[in-house]
This record gives structure tokens, sequence and C-alpha cells, in this order.
């Protein structure tokens, strides 16, 4: 293999790579590889780059100059290590005999130690049976980003380990908990994307993956897909695949309380309630992040106390006429909430001390975040 590349184009194929096998360790070496294939096409040469842990895979393909074709697999966190401290330009890499790989830019030299690319595992072959249709990029990473912050990090409840994706009235509506707390929300679709019956957990990983991948600065188009038990998207020089998390996912919806008008509302500054949890949580107890809410006529208290630390007290206006009522949560939940939401203002629906909250934008949306109370 003897191709020329911008130094640039090669940092932007790493990343993506990178961030699919340039993790934690593994008993197979290879998989911490990434697999360079150049090859020549009636268009003219293209350098095709494949990260795949077993889980998750990911392919570029880029035009590039190619002199030979052939194959390389070097380990990914050294390559984009190394094209990172290359300087601007055009560089220049060739693969020997000996499974090395040459990097040359102006007079940087870089000559790395690769592995077998035949022993580089296939991807799964894409189902011809995909339902592919096209995704609004910026509509589902803003979802994305208001429900995953909830997703379980306890590797013992798996089915938790991920967002789950369900389709249904030209709805795509997007699922995460941890089983202390909820969030929800959903986008308009013109298209199943070939989800079914009780739909698909996306992992967490996964998740975090596609989600920079659908944030990458490009004008094409991306399609989605789920199928044979994995989720897929494309567009014009780049393919993800993820397995699915095979469990149940809860039933969810019945967990969202429904709308009740005796229930107590109040609307926040969501800024405001972010720099009250921020304060207040320097003196809540480590373990539980326990923040108290006590509302009153047109204003909110929010305290927390340690046995060792001591206590905060902070106050924040906010819009509510209703009966003084207290109730007691997980503070870093609610701080989170603040932190997922972009809306100027939050909506805050509870029954009593014992009700889940529900949060919710003020000036209307899809997104509802359940946070579940303390018992005192």
């Amino acid at each position: 293999m003897e191709i020329k590349l911008g130094v640039g184009v090669l940092r932007s194929v790493l990343s993506r790579a990178l961030g699919v096998a340039g993790g934690r360790g593994t008993s197979m070496p290879i998989l911490s590889t990434v697999l360079l294939e150049a090859e020549v096409t009636p268009e003219g040469g293209r350098l095709k780059a494949t990260a795949y842990d077993l889980e998750i895979g990911v392919v570029s393909e880029v035009p590039v100059e190619v002199a030979k074709p052939g194959s390389a697999a070097v380990p990914v966190k050294l390559l984009a290590d190394v094209a990172k401290a290359l300087p601007g330009g055009v560089v220049e890499i060739k693969a020997e005999a000996n499974r090395r790989l040459v990097l040359t830019a102006n007079a940087s030299s870089f000559r790395l130690a690769g592995l077998d690319p035949a022993d580089f595992p296939g991807l799964p072959t894409t189902s011809p049976k995909a339902k592919w249709a096209p995704v609004n990029r910026e509509e589902l990473v803003a979802v994305l980003d208001r429900v995953s912050y909830a997703i379980s990090t306890d590797e013992t409840r798996y089915a938790l380990n991920g967002v789950l994706f369900e389709a249904a009235d030209d709805w795509l509506t997007l699922v995460a908990t941890d089983g202390h707390r909820l969030a929800v929300d959903r986008l308009a679709v013109t298209s199943r994307y070939g989800l079914t019956g009780d739909g698909a957990i996306v992992p967490s990983k996964a998740v975090a993956e596609l989600r920079q991948l659908l944030t990458e600065t490009s004008t094409e188009p991306g399609d989605l897909a789920f199928a044979e038990g994995s989720i897929l998207y494309r567009r014009p020089g780049l393919a993800f695949t993820a397995r699915l998390v095979d469990g149940q996912f809860p039933a969810w919806s019945q967990v969202v309380p429904a709308a009740d008008p005796k229930a107590a509302r109040l609307t926040i500054d969501r800024v405001a309630l972010r720099d009250v949890l921020r304060r207040v949580l320097l003196l809540a107890e480590d373990k539980a992040s326990a923040v108290t809410l006590a509302l009153a006529d047109g204003e909110l208290t929010v305290s927390a106390r340690s046995a060792e630390a001591g206590e905060a007290t902070d106050r924040v206006p906010v819009e509510y006429a209703g009966p003084a009522l207290s109730v007691t949560c997980n503070g870093h939940y609610l701080a989170d909430v603040a932190g997922a939401e972009t809306s100027f203002r939050l909506a805050l629906q509870v029954g009593d001390e014992v009700s889940p909250l529900v949060w919710t934008p003020a000036a209307g949306g899809e997104a509802r975040h359940v946070v579940m109370p303390m018992r005192r």
C-alpha cells in the first residue's frame, strides 16, 4: 500500500476510529487497530478505514492518491497520536512487507509496527431488508442530549445501559432510565426505520459514537435503520453499525405520571435552578446527594445538609401559587435535568412529598424528566 492524502483528512478519519477502537485494552490486539485499505476505483483512488470492536463498527471512505493498493492494520491510538503531531499539508503512507507502516510529512517520518490485516474481523453484512430512511440529524442529537444523561451505569442492569428507541404514530420516541429517574423525548418522523414491537435498546457507547457522527460538519443527508439486532447509520463516505442490547426495557410509560390538574405546579428559570443546585450541593451528603425543595407562594427554597460538613440554604423566585409543599430528592438528578434541557424555563408537576417530580419545558415540548423522591 502506498498513498498520499491531506493530514487533516487522516486526522478526521482516525478520530472516528478512535472512538470505537481506542479505548481500554482488549485480549484481542487486532481490535485496537484501524484497518486501512487502499484501492483504485473507476472514480479514482480511495482509502477505507475500519474500526470494529465486535459490538460497534465504523467505516470511513475518503478519496486519496493511490500509488499502490494494499492494506495495513495499525494500533489506532498510536496512529492518531502521530497524525495529530504531524505538520499540516500532505502525508505519504507506505505499508512495508514486515507489517510496518511508514508515514512521511515534510521532514517528519514515523515507522509504526502493525498487525496482520488478514486477522481483522469482518463487519456484519448489512441486511438487504434494512428499511433505510432519512433522519434529521440536528433533531436526533437534541433528543439524545435530553435523555442520555439518565442511562444507567449499573452493568448488572444491562437492559438499562442504553437508550430505548420506539417508533409509533409518526413519532420516534427515545427513553433512558436508571430506575431512579427517567427521561423521555420524541421527534416527528415519516418512517419507523424498521422498528417493531417493543423497540430497540441502543447501548450507551453506541449512543455516544452515533451522536459524535451526527454532529460532524457535513451537508450530506444521513439515513437510519434498525435490522437484525443492530442500529445502522450511513451517509456518503461513512457507515456505522452497532449491536443492540438484548434485553427487555421496563414499561416506562407507567412511570410517567399523567397530567394532574390537582398537582402542584411551578415554573422556574432553568439557569437559576442549575446555579442554586450547584451551590447547595456543596453541602449535600456525598452518597445520597439529598436536597430538599420547599415550595411556597412565589419562592422555592433549596436546602441540603451534611452531618460532617454543615448545611446550605438558597432561594430562587418561581411562579407558584399553591399550598406549601416539601419534597426531597437527589440533587444531582435535578442538576442533570437542568443541564440536559435547553429551554429558558422549566415547569414542575408534583403531587405530594412521595410523588414523582415531573419536569417539562415550560414553553411546551415533548420532553419529560421524571425524578423519584427520597423517603425522609
